[in-house]
């Protein structure tokens, strides 16, 4: 009897600054960027880019006040975005020349 467990990726987010600028550098790598939308009642807005079975979304804050109201404090997203900026502005050297990379594409 095979007891393993098994999943399906459906998406991945990553939350970023507002507006998602890094969507930019994901299209001239070539992807193709898909819907963007605001997610009414969460505090969040994102940039997406579709795969076949899954999808990248980069994810902001857009209302500090919904992120941080009850029916989402569960979620967590207001601390991790704000722990995300702090880790951002600490690594930044490092993610810029990360990226500097992918202009030679």
């Amino acid at each position: 009897m095979n007891n393993a467990m098994t999943f399906e990726f459906d998406h991945l987010f990553i939350l970023t600054d507002i507006g998602a600028s890094e969507a930019n550098r994901l299209s001239c790598f070539g992807l193709v960027e898909g819907g963007s939308r605001i997610h009414a009642g969460q505090g969040t807005a994102n940039r997406c880019f579709f795969f076949h079975n899954a999808m990248l979304e980069l994810l902001w804050i857009h209302d500090p006040e919904e992120a941080q109201s009850e029916p989402i404090r569960q979620t967590r997203l207001w601390e991790r975005s704000t722990k995300q900026v702090v880790m951002y502005q600490n690594k930044q050297p490092q993610i810029q020349q990360f990226l500097s990379g992918f202009s030679e594409l």
